[in-house]
Formats: C-alpha cells, structure tokens, sequence
C-alpha cells in the first residue's frame, strides 16, 4: 500500500512547518506536527477503509483527517 499525498497538500504542510518553526524558533512544533501524521500513516495502512470515500473515476480512497484543528486530505492507492 501506498499513501500520495495531493500536491497541494504536500505543499501546505511544507508551509505549515516552515511557519511554525520560524514563528517559534524551535522544531519542536513542527515534529510533533510530523510525529501526528506517521501515526495517522500508520493508521490508514492497517486499516486504509476506515472513514475513507471511494472515487470510483480516479480509483482511489480518499480519507479526511483532522490534525491539531487542521484538516488535511490523503488519498490512498492500493499499488
């Protein structure tokens, strides 16, 4: 299995970082932030189905999640 994330995606969590860690000065934030989305990785390869919508026209799963208050979206391909 394997978990793409949208570009978009990809591109706001690179943003999100690099705010929090020149807002803070410290990586702190921005690791628990990373820590966060490997235990929701680690969730959707043990269980890829669970609250996800199937997009029959692109043949992937795609799962919203929340983390610290942010919404992010994954979609999932079964390769």
């Amino acid at each position: 299995m394997r978990i793409v994330w949208t570009n978009r995606v990809s591109d706001e969590l690179d943003n999100n970082l690099s705010f929090w860690l020149n807002k803070n000065k410290s990586n702190v934030y921005p690791n628990k932030i990373l820590d966060e989305i490997e235990k929701l990785e680690k969730q959707i390869k043990e269980n890829p189905l669970f609250l996800c919508r199937y997009i029959e026209s692109l043949n992937l799963f795609q799962r919203f999640a929340t983390i610290d208050k942010e919404r992010i979206e994954i979609s999932i391909e079964d390769v």
